[in-house]
């Protein structure tokens, strides 16, 4: 599922989960799945992934978003 969501400086940021279907190069705290956070090229990645993080509020996933760690994107 993807949601997109504003901040209160109006960036509208994309969320979705992402859960590997295979163990491979992640390691024990993201094997179970984590969200992504993105708006443009900034990413960020919560894990574990929220339960009912699609039912939660804006102002909630704008709290989650502030703990999840910043990522480097990988390029294509």
């Amino acid at each position: 599922m993807m949601r997109r969501f504003c901040l209160t400086d109006d960036a509208e940021w994309v969320v979705f989960d992402v859960v590997p279907r295979f163990s491979g190069p992640v390691g024990p705290a993201l094997s179970h799945g984590w969200l992504c956070f993105e708006l443009g090229q900034q990413r960020r990645r919560f894990a574990p992934i929220p339960e009912n993080w699609q039912q939660l509020s804006e102002r909630d996933l704008a709290l989650v978003w502030a703990q999840a760690t910043p990522v480097a994107r990988i390029a294509d």
